[in-house]
């Protein structure tokens, strides 16, 4: 009986999201807060890691990625991020049609505040420090089902008086449907030509904060 093969010697370093185009590829490096862009044997080399594949530890490649602190030594690793290919591609969303008009309630002003309470996490602390701090979903039954809470978030997010921004906005209505016991995932896509990245918040095949048509246009590169 065949041996089975040796499982890969490296992985992606902790916060290390990759995406791929066909004329380059693309890195989310959560540590440094910024994408790059990589070519030639380093994507190559990227490229099997992120499928899992045993690559030579001789590639031409590998180099370049360990100095840019792009690949780890295969190792057990606590970081929250999850592979992007594990989160089935988005088919609907719970804000499409418009929701009806209600007058302002209470829960609105919650809403504004989460939102203020993301956007100053953001501007006080590193990203990668304000990922690792969102908590999994509490083990409870959710007294709001998803669409309606989503729907809610939406409509108190339109009364903050600030400017809509997706990955506050999306950090925000993570940690309220996570509050509430929903397992909701923050997913930050990219797309090329021009590039532009975007952060949302989905379940299952169900996008949370945003009509399906915008995410459609984007590449998932890192999920938590």
């Amino acid at each position: 009986m065949a041996s089975p093969p040796p499982p890969p010697a490296f992985r992606l370093a902790d916060g290390i999201g990759v995406a791929r185009f066909d004329d380059s590829v693309i890195v989310l490096d959560v540590s440094c807060d910024r994408y790059r862009k990589v070519g030639g044997e380093a994507a190559a080399a990227l490229l099997a890691i992120a499928d899992a594949r045993p690559i030579d530890p001789n590639h031409a490649g590998l180099a370049a990625l360990h100095r840019a602190g792009f690949i780890a030594d295969r190792l057990h690793s606590d970081a929250p991020y999850l592979n992007p290919r594990s989160m089935p591609p988005p088919t609907s969303s719970v804000l499409e049609g418009g929701a009806p008009y209600r007058v302002a309630t209470r829960h609105d002003l919650g809403v504004v505040l989460d939102c203020a309470a993301s956007r100053l996490d953001l501007r006080r602390w590193p990203l990668e420090r304000v990922l690792r701090a969102l908590r999994n979903a509490r083990q409870r039954h959710s007294t709001q089902e998803i669409g309606e809470l989503a729907r809610d978030f939406d409509m108190g997010r339109r009364l903050a008086p600030f400017r809509p921004c997706c990955l506050p906005d999306a950090l925000a209505f993570t940690r309220r449907a996570r509050r509430h016991g929903h397992d909701v995932r923050l997913v930050f896509g990219v797309k090329c030509h021009p590039f532009e990245a975007h952060c949302w918040a989905q379940i299952g095949e169900v996008v949370l904060t945003d009509p399906l048509e915008r995410v459609l246009r984007f590449q998932p590169i890192l999920t938590l």
